[in-house]
């Protein structure tokens, strides 16, 4: 987010947006800061109890690191899109991939379908994404173990960053609970995209902020059907008119 505060004069800053989204009761966090230091990472998750599903960016593996009672699992859109990017590198291997990958994403639409409950989800995971996955990495492994591919090509890479993190992509399948990316967050990024193209900066960090609350008021609204006019005119008549303290806020 291009900020217009910056301590060189003239210039502008970019800010950041971090995305915090809770699949089962709907409620979508935008944090401003201005930097994707690990930093943020640990003000966010430092003390999180639960599982928390993100790329692969290592600000979230350092809190990993040192919160054992958080469990970091991985995104396979993130995974599949490096194979994507290594397309010209070696088509029919990369085409495998994808062939093997679009299966686990055809299970994934019928149980959106079908609006499986979360046992059917997860049996119906173990009996046909389980064995995919197993074989996926064993076809990764014998790729590299045969030295048919170069380790610094972008399919060498793409293997290399899928088999690091194998454990947590294939998590999704021990839980019938968790999804198998991030894309419901990936999704809530666009209203923030648009808002880019028609308001183009905030005027300071402050403003940034303001715009991160907004964001989450409006989307979180959103995600649970309510009419976002009626539903953010009752919520300022609702601050206005009574005290705000730490367990209001927790209610409302």
């Amino acid at each position: 987010l291009k900020v217009l505060s910056s301590d060189k004069k003239g210039a502008s800053h970019t800010g950041y947006m971090w995305l915090v989204h809770n699949p089962e009761n709907r409620t979508t966090l935008f944090r401003y800061d201005h930097s994707r230091q690990h930093r943020v990472a640990h003000e966010l998750f430092g003390k999180y109890k639960g599982i928390l599903q993100a790329d692969g960016y290592k600000a979230y593996e350092s809190v990993a690191s040192v919160n054992p009672q958080m469990k970091l699992i991985n995104c396979m859109a993130h995974a599949r899109r490096k194979f994507v990017d290594a397309t010209n590198s070696d088509p029919p291997t990369v085409k495998h991939y994808l062939s093997e990958v679009r299966k686990l994403y055809k299970l994934e639409r019928d149980l959106r379908l079908e609006k499986a409950d979360y046992e059917t989800r997860y049996k119906r995971r173990q009996e046909i994404a389980v064995p995919i996955l197993e074989n996926l990495k064993k076809w990764m492994e014998d790729l590299l173990k045969n030295h048919r591919i170069l380790p610094k090509s972008s399919l060498g890479i793409a293997i290399a960053y899928s088999l690091k993190r194998w454990k947590g992509l294939c998590a999704y399948t021990q839980d019938g609970k968790l999804e198998i990316d991030n894309n419901l967050i990936e999704n809530e990024v666009r209203p923030l995209a648009l808002g880019r193209k028609n308001y183009l900066f905030a005027k300071n960090h402050q403003t940034a902020q303001n715009l991160a609350c907004l964001y989450s008021i409006v989307l979180t609204a959103n995600k649970n059907n309510l009419c976002i006019h009626r539903y953010l005119e009752w919520l300022l008549r609702k601050t206005v008119t009574e005290k705000i303290t730490d367990q209001s806020i927790n209610w409302l």
